[in-house]
């Protein structure tokens, strides 16, 4: 073939029965566009913005222009082109759309809280708002509700009894009736598990024998709200490495109502008295034999 220029070259064609492209749409010209090629006497077919045609030929757009270019590109709006050919001039560029505009979407977050660090992390931890140097109000705090668990603290046929060590800043009182948090996540549990058997029966097992111990007791509802904080629970099932599951209940007390104050906030967290990370894993490595103790057990020895 023969270029405009009348430089011959070879090029292959392949001919094929198979579909390699579907239907494409026919471009949009704007006012603009159509201006621009009036001004300059080119008139193109007539284009119908979502009217589709069924490509007969394919050619790269690496030999259109040098097979056959009978003219300078031609620069439109909106980064097209109009190219001159023997055959006619041809568009080229996005197709474009009737009445599409771009758009600038602009979002702002607003919050009328601080952002300090801090804060949020003793947020997290439970710990009560610090007014004064973190470490020394910490200790101050913690020490005072130490002073008063040993005030609080007795003895009695069922073991030990202790306060809660609620918080004095009010937020005791704020605590909403959640017996609706409850029963939703009650409704989700046995949604989730009432055609497993035997989570069913290991979850009835659990709850009875926790009644029988006096971990937990019963919310009568036939009463009014009184003011108590009702725990919403759900189970936890592991895999041992003896191959065998087992089922543990876990009472929720951070639970809450937007807005409002959760159990667990009201609550002060108290100092740490477990004992060092590292020191553990220090005096783990001097014995011979390690001893370990299952805490749900050893509590009622």
């Amino acid at each position: 073939m023969a270029d405009s220029n009348g430089n011959r070259f070879a090029i292959e064609a392949s001919c094929t029965s198979k579909t390699i492209v579907n239907d494409a749409s026919k471009g949009y010209l704007d006012d603009d566009d159509r201006k621009a090629l009036k001004e300059r006497g080119i008139a193109l077919e007539k284009l119908q913005y979502g009217t589709s045609i069924k490509p007969e030929v394919l050619i790269g757009t690496d030999i259109l222009p040098t097979m056959f270019a009978a003219g300078e590109v031609i620069p439109l709006a909106n980064n097209r082109v109009i190219l001159p050919t023997r055959f006619g001039p041809i568009l080229f560029g996005g197709l474009g759309s009737p009445g599409r505009k771009p758009s600038i979407t602009c979002t702002a977050t607003t919050d009328t809280r601080p952002v300090d660090l801090e804060k949020l992390w003793t947020m997290e931890s439970g710990v009560e708002e610090f007014h004064g140097p973190s470490k020394t109000e910490k200790k101050s705090v913690n020490d005072k509700v130490v002073e008063q668990f040993e005030k609080d603290i007795r003895f009695s046929p069922e073991g030990y009894v202790i306060k809660l060590p609620w918080k004095t800043d009010g937020t005791k009182e704020e605590l909403p009736d959640n017996r609706p948090i409850a029963f939703k996540r009650l409704f989700a549990t046995l949604k989730k598990y009432k055609n497993n058997e035997w989570v069913m029966e290991k979850y009835k097992e659990t709850i009875e024998d926790q009644l029988k111990k006096g971990v937990i007791e019963e919310v009568d509802l036939d009463l009014p709200p009184t003011g108590d904080a009702v725990l919403s629970h759900h189970p936890v099932i592991t895999l041992s490495e003896h191959k065998t599951t087992k089922l543990r209940i876990v009472y929720d007390g951070s639970a809450h109502h937007v807005g409002k104050p959760s159990l667990n906030s009201a609550l002060h967290q108290g100092p740490t008295i477990l004992p060092s990370l590292v020191g553990q894993l220090l005096r783990f490595r001097f014995g011979t034999i390690a001893i370990i103790a299952d805490v749900d057990y050893s509590r009622w020895q």
